[in-house]
């Protein structure tokens, strides 16, 4: 009878000691999931026409490629790059749970569930595309900038300028 009861009282607390867990995975899964869609709409959710289109720009400029290698580019790249994105969410998400309260994301969703919001999307994503280049360049510049007023203030001769992560 004493085991039954130890056992009881020991199920009565775990379960008791489980439901505080439950409800925070609860809440942790409703904030993803939130954050999640605020990312998928902000990034532009239909992409597929646009990466498309740039897929047909690229083969466009290679004639180097022949029908099958165009074919086998056409067909797999676009499943690349949703992959691509499912795993950029997936790294990203975490820090929109962390960064953004509820009124920020839900907001967010209903903006760029609007028109406007999805054509801003996907206009931002096509930017962020076509000025890869620039940004680069910039970049490269702004450190090679850094690094010849850092070297002619210090004896430096061998400096690599570290650009830091952002965290």
């Amino acid at each position: 009878m004493r085991i039954i009861l130890i056992l009881a009282a020991t199920l009565t607390a775990l379960i008791a000691s489980a439901e505080p867990a439950s409800a925070q995975d609860r809440e942790l899964l409703r904030r993803t999931e939130l954050a999640e869609r605020y990312v998928r709409l902000s990034f532009g959710d239909d992409l597929r026409p646009m990466i498309e289109a740039i897929i047909e720009e690229q083969l466009a400029g290679d004639m180097s490629m022949t029908t099958e290698q165009r074919a086998w580019y056409r067909n797999n790249v676009p499943v690349f790059f949703d992959g691509f994105m499912d795993t950029l969410i997936d790294l990203i998400v975490p820090r929109y749970v962390a960064s953004m309260t509820d009124e920020e994301l839900n907001a967010g969703i209903e903006f760029y569930s609007s028109p406007i919001g999805r054509s801003l999307a996907r206009k931002e994503v096509a930017l962020q595309i076509d000025m890869n280049d620039e940004l680069y360049a910039a970049a490269d510049a702004m450190a090679a900038d850094m690094e010849t007023k850092y070297c002619a203030a210090f004896d430096c001769p061998d400096l690599s300028v570290i650009v830091p992560s952002g965290k």
